[in-house]
């Protein structure tokens, strides 16, 4: 039976996925602040349909980030936030108000789901030239610029 491995270049990209994973699981500051501003913008899509959605921000003195609907209609401005910033790459991991606790869809999703995926990928596909094995790839390094950015 032909043995299975890694190239370099699969290697560099399960290293990537682990180190993405690692950011997500690392709560490295916890930071207590008040809310200055909650921010709520109108989405507009230019499309036949013209559909549009919320999306809400909070802010604090040293930071801003999205939040869920929920959350944000659960706060006021002058409450203390707790939040959670992640080790490598100051992402807002959690945060909480008194009994409101979440993690921002798009944080598991970047964080946590793609990295995932990507693994699964690269540790299972056997082909190298496998399309699903370049996707992953591609959305993965898109992905960490997102991270770093």
């Amino acid at each position: 039976m032909k043995r299975f491995r890694l190239s370099n270049i699969d290697r560099l990209f399960t290293v990537v996925a682990l180190v993405i994973l690692l950011d997500f699981f690392s709560y490295d500051t916890k930071h207590e602040e008040k809310i200055t501003n909650i921010k709520i913008t109108k989405e507009r899509y230019y499309n036949a349909a013209k559909n549009s959605h919320n999306s809400y921000q909070i802010s604090t003195n040293s930071t801003a980030f999205y939040v869920s609907k929920k959350f944000a209609i659960g706060v006021e401005q002058g409450d203390n936030i707790t939040y959670y910033t992640s080790l490598l790459f100051n992402e807002v991991n959690s945060y909480k108000v008194n009994d409101i606790k979440e993690t921002y869809s798009l944080r598991i999703f970047s964080g946590l789901i793609i990295p995932c995926l990507a693994l699964l990928a690269l540790l299972f596909i056997r082909r190298r030239d496998h399309v699903l094995l370049t996707i992953c790839k591609i959305i993965l390094a898109a992905n960490l610029v997102y991270l770093i950015l």
